[in-house]
């Protein structure tokens, strides 16, 4: 299952006018980068469940590509279930088996299988209820909730303070069905407070501890900017799916300046600085000067302020400066 229903409240305002899940990156909805790492790990169904701009995130989520892979919508429209609702609510669909959970606002280079293949040694020598994903990949100056880890045994011993530069959960989960079954189908709940944390105090919470996978947070302005400037400046390290994903939207014009393939010819002769990108139609004028470090999607002219597009990034009339 992947979590798609958050209101995105630290991503405003970009989310004010876009679900977070379907917020781009390099011109790519971020939710289709875990699309991508179900389908190319054999799983063959998935659910997602939407809360925030209805309408827009079901014309989002069916049009992505799903290569095959088989899905269901799960509409929290009426009532926001919260993280651990929200899976309550399609335990019924999901059978007896463990299933894989995922965040959809976090690309993750980790093979699912590898996570459920740690997941069923500890349920049969710990006999472990959740198993998660746990490092410290992300951005340095971001602060997670860190947990706190037994490697001899395997097992997550506690939960910790939020904190810099701690081993924290990356977003991807293996849980056993059977933890949900005396919490409420009716009333929203967590799943830290709800499933993880009684997990974890039973001695049945695992953790796979990841360390060489490349994991990237978009959940804020600042760090939507920070996976532009990631895939820009790596792309040639970037995990090969992300990298067909990028170059079947975009064009590479130079060193570190890319715009999506529609506006192609419109981008001759222009004054921009790498590393940028421009995300355009052919109804919409380039912009004249760009970058560096800049990172736009839509028309300049929609722009509210007269701030240069240097050192941040924007959508439309929004534009959040950022200094590294």
């Amino acid at each position: 299952m992947i979590m798609s229903a958050g209101l995105g409240k630290r991503l405003r305002p970009f989310t004010s006018d876009i679900p977070k899940a379907l917020m781009p990156v390099m011109g790519v909805p971020v939710i289709q980068f875990a699309i991508d790492a179900l389908k190319n790990s054999g799983i063959n169904k998935t659910f997602i469940n939407y809360h925030h701009l209805p309408e827009r995130s079901v014309h989002g989520l069916t049009h992505l590509d799903f290569n095959g892979l088989d899905f269901e919508l799960s509409d929290e429209s009426d009532n926001l279930m919260g993280s651990g609702g929200g899976v309550k609510k399609v335990i019924p669909r999901l059978g007896e088996n463990p299933f894989l959970l995922l965040n959809a606002d976090c690309l993750f280079s980790l093979n699912p299988k590898t996570l459920m293949e740690r997941h069923l040694l500890l349920k049969k020598t710990k006999d472990v209820k959740v198993t998660l994903a746990i490092g410290c990949l992300g951005s340095k100056d971001q602060a997670y909730q860190e947990m706190l880890l037994d490697k001899n045994t395997g097992l997550i011993t506690g939960l910790g303070e939020f904190k810099e530069k701690s081993n924290y959960y990356l977003g991807w989960a293996i849980i056993e069905p059977e933890v949900f079954n005396n919490l409420s189908d009716q009333e929203p709940f967590g799943l830290v407070e709800q499933v993880f944390l009684p997990a974890i105090n039973n001695n049945q919470a695992g953790f796979y501890f990841c360390e060489n996978e490349t994991w990237i947070d978009i959940g804020s302005p600042s760090l939507w900017w920070k996976a532009h400037m990631h895939m820009v400046h790596k792309r040639n390290e970037l995990p090969n799916e992300w990298k067909k994903r990028i170059e079947s939207t975009n064009v590479h014009l130079a060193e570190n300046i890319w715009v999506n393939k529609e506006v192609k010819e419109q981008t001759t002769d222009l004054s921009w600085q790498a590393p940028c990108y421009w995300n355009g139609s052919k109804d919409y004028m380039p912009p004249n000067e760009m970058g560096p470090n800049a990172f736009y999607y839509g028309n300049e002219e929609l722009l509210k302020s007269n701030n240069k597009l240097s050192d941040g990034i924007g959508m439309n009339e929004h534009w959040v400066s950022i200094k590294d």
